[in-house]
């Protein structure tokens, strides 16, 4: 496309001929295109294709080897990083650290840091003006035959062998290898110090420090942006790419036991992780080698990841569960030049997610984002990824380019869903802020009406939590993630035989013995809308699928004395130690585990007094939890709950960002009663309810005294009927809209 344009512009013609095209481009593979990958091999291979593709009758090809690069993207150094020196945090023990070396080698790294950054500044100016001088006279020669590449080729290694590009790039290398040199005794100390006399004097820095440097380098594969591409970046450079392109790796960083002895010792990755990593362990005497390569990989993943979160490259995404799509993103928002645009393959997250949301805030409160195409991987387009996994073709601007409103289309299965119209509609970065004013990330509408009518909603009823405002949490939700990680806790989990080895006995679902009282673990699979007996495990079978309860009948359901039974019990003190109400009243919970395709998102539960699973958040409202309760069943707050929901996770940050009715809405008279919408709210939500005596808790705090209601299907079916009509009144949703 670029050298079709130049070619116009060349000819005059808006439809050049094939051997202007040609000619063109050829000069755009040698002029314009830049790359990088970390793996030598495709560079060889991306050349190699250019070549092929810009192949002139008649002309050598191009030389590209300033253009096309090997290395790590990701992990390297910029001017800025550089300007303020080796920070303190660079000193973390990775895997093979001695502890006590770290902690001095922070302190003496503190101490020469003092006072000494005033020498940089006029080094670096003078250095980069002379490296872009050069570059760009490089640039300027001339290709056109064998003797003239082999020039340019000439220049080009003589200005990568000249004093001040040796030393700068040292130098950052230098700084980045601080993060990562082994720190042990006897090992050269990699610090500020170090640093400093690489840029100023690189002959002083001892031979030990300059050779761990360039091993450090080597396998982390540092590559600075600033330097390698010295005809962007340089003091006459565009500051920036005017395009910046890619389809990032989709990984975690996080090194993986399991993932690295698969190929290596397929029965020791095969093992349960206790038992997993003891036999680890006993590689360092059983097979050394292996334990040297587990440790050399260990302390390189360890490496990657310190460098991304402590560095100060990623301040947006370099935190939490760094994931390299995101860090990518990053690097490319940054590498754009003022009025250059970006366009990046990465998945929905990006936008839905907690942890890119301060990425995501950042290019919408900039005015930066242009446009975010969310596809889903059904057709599928990309071989190899599970079809209902989610990404989006996105689109940024630079800096000195706003756009004022983005596109947005979710849900498209192929590129030809962009064109229709009502798949695909606009938001302002006050629509984002309107919708989700905490984390400014994007909702996920399917149509244009969709969007309409979510902000229509917002603008009427707020969110359940506003960060920042003292008035911003009416309800007094206090989020808690369950009370029990089903992994991380597990050691204080027993099962039915083992208690009943023990001598206790069971009444109802509680495990009594003496004083000695063990209660039930319930998972997110057990309750339900108005239904704390949704999952029974005594009902389980072998012939179960593992991951879902059988349904639980009718019969049960109407006998107010039937409680189900979980998998685990859990001692009713380590119970109390956690969980934030009195043990012997009721629980909110709201499913964590939830799909925007399913028939309901939001799938809040009552409970009775037990022991919680980690994939059953509470909410701990600070008052009655029944209008509260009714309010996330409706029919009309799932509707705003599936505009949020991008992926398999109801996350906290999510359910603070959900239109919920305020608690003084509901003492006014109701329009469709003569009574409040408390009072009318409250009975139906109890009959609804308070079906079994183990809730008797939640029947009292409103106030009555009786026994449970029958359980009745098509009473039960009106009920939740008229509450669904009751919200879309107080929402303010007209009837077509409904």
């Amino acid at each position: 496309r670029i050298a079709k344009r130049l070619a116009a512009v060349r000819t005059g013609d808006d439809e050049p001929s094939p051997e202007a095209v040609r000619h063109a481009l050829r000069d755009v593979v040698g002029r314009c295109l830049h790359g990088i990958d970390v793996n030598p091999m495709a560079v060889e291979l991306c050349k190699v294709s250019l070549w092929m593709e810009a192949m002139e009758p008649g002309r050598p090809l191009s030389f590209l080897e300033h253009r096309i690069v090997a290395g790590n993207g990701l992990l390297g150094a910029t001017p800025e990083l550089l300007a303020n020196g080796v920070p303190d945090e660079a000193f973390k023990p990775l895997t093979g650290d001695d502890k006590a070396v770290v902690t001095s080698l922070r302190k003496r790294n503190s101490a020469e840091r003092k006072g000494a950054m005033e020498l940089f500044d006029s080094f670096d100016d003078a250095t980069e003006a002379q490296l872009a001088q050069a570059a760009a006279e490089v640039d300027g020669l001339s290709d056109d035959d064998v003797a003239a590449v082999h020039a340019k080729e000439r220049r080009w290694s003589e200005l990568q062998s000249s004093d001040a590009y040796r030393r700068a790039v040292a130098a950052a290398d230098t700084w980045c290898a601080a993060f990562v040199a082994p720190r042990q005794a006897g090992a050269p100390a990699i610090t500020h110090g170090t640093y400093r006399s690489m840029r100023e004097n690189p002959a002083g820095v001892p031979a030990d420090a300059r050779a761990t440097v360039a091993e450090m380098a080597s396998r982390f594969g540092f590559l600075h942006w600033h330097l390698t591409f010295l005809d962007v970046y340089g003091p006459t450079g565009r500051q920036g790419f005017d395009v910046v392109l890619g389809n990032p790796p989709w990984e975690k960083v996080q090194f993986t036991e399991k993932e690295f002895f698969a190929a290596r010792a397929p029965e020791l990755a095969s093992l349960p992780g206790a038992r997993r990593k003891a036999a680890i362990q006993q590689l360092r005497v059983e097979d050394p080698q292996l334990w040297a390569d587990y440790q050399f990989e260990l302390r390189r993943a360890e490496g990657d990841s310190h460098l991304l979160r402590s560095s100060g490259r990623f301040p947006l995404c370099g935190q939490g569960k760094v994931n390299t799509y995101a860090v990518f993103a990053e690097a490319m928002a940054n590498a754009v030049a003022p009025t250059g645009r970006v366009g990046v393959i990465v998945p929905t997250g990006i936008a839905t997610d907690d942890t890119t949301k301060h990425f995501f805030a950042n290019v919408v409160g900039a005015s930066r984002l242009a446009s975010l195409f969310d596809f889903e991987n059904a057709a599928p387009i990309f071989e190899g990824v599970h079809r209902s996994f989610k990404f989006c073709l996105l689109t940024l601007a630079g800096r000195d380019r706003p756009v004022p409103e983005a596109e947005f289309a979710f849900f498209a299965h192929e590129t030809s869903d962009l064109y229709d119209r009502e798949r695909r509609f606009t938001l302002s970065p006050d629509d984002l802020a309107l919708i989700n004013p905490n984390t400014r990330t994007s909702p996920v509408f399917r149509t244009r009406r969709d969007a309409e009518l979510t902000k229509q909603i917002y603008r009427r009823v707020p969110v359940l939590i506003r960060e920042g405002d003292p008035d911003g949490n009416p309800w007094g939700v206090e989020f808690q993630q369950g009370l029990f990680n089903m992994t991380s806790d597990s050691h204080l989990f027993r099962t039915a035989d083992e208690l009943q080895a023990e001598g206790a006995e069971l009444h109802g679902n509680i495990w009594v013995k003496g004083d000695q009282k063990w209660l039930p673990l319930y998972e997110a699979k057990m309750a339900h809308h108005f239904n704390h007996r949704f999952g029974d495990y005594a009902l389980k079978t072998a012939t179960n699928d593992s991951n879902q309860l059988p349904d639980t009948p009718l019969l049960n359901l109407q006998d107010p004395t039937y409680v189900v039974q979980p998998r685990y019990w859990v001692a009713e003190p380590e119970v109390m130690a956690v969980v934030r109400r009195p043990v012997q009243q009721y629980l909110f919970g709201l499913r964590k585990t939830c799909r925007s395709t399913d028939v309901r998102t939001s799938i809040p539960a009552l409970i009775g007094p037990v022991a919680v699973g980690d994939k059953l958040p509470l909410l701990n409202p600070s008052g009655g939890a029944s209008p509260l309760s009714a309010c996330l069943s409706s029919f009309i707050f799932d509707y705003s709950t599936r505009q949020k929901s991008g992926g398999t996770d109801l996350s906290f940050f999510i359910i603070a960002q959900l239109p919920v009715i305020p608690p003084g809405s509901f003492d006014s008279t109701a329009g469709w009663c003569r009574s409040s919408a408390a009072s009318w709210i409250n009975c139906r939500v109890l009959e609804l309810t308070y079906t079994a005596w183990d809730l008797r808790s939640f029947a009292a705090d409103l106030g009555y005294n009786g026994p449970p209601f029958r359980w009745d299907p098509a009473r039960r079916e009106l009920l939740r009927a008229e509450l669904d009509a009751a919200f879309f009144h107080l929402y303010g949703i007209e009837r077509d809209d409904v």
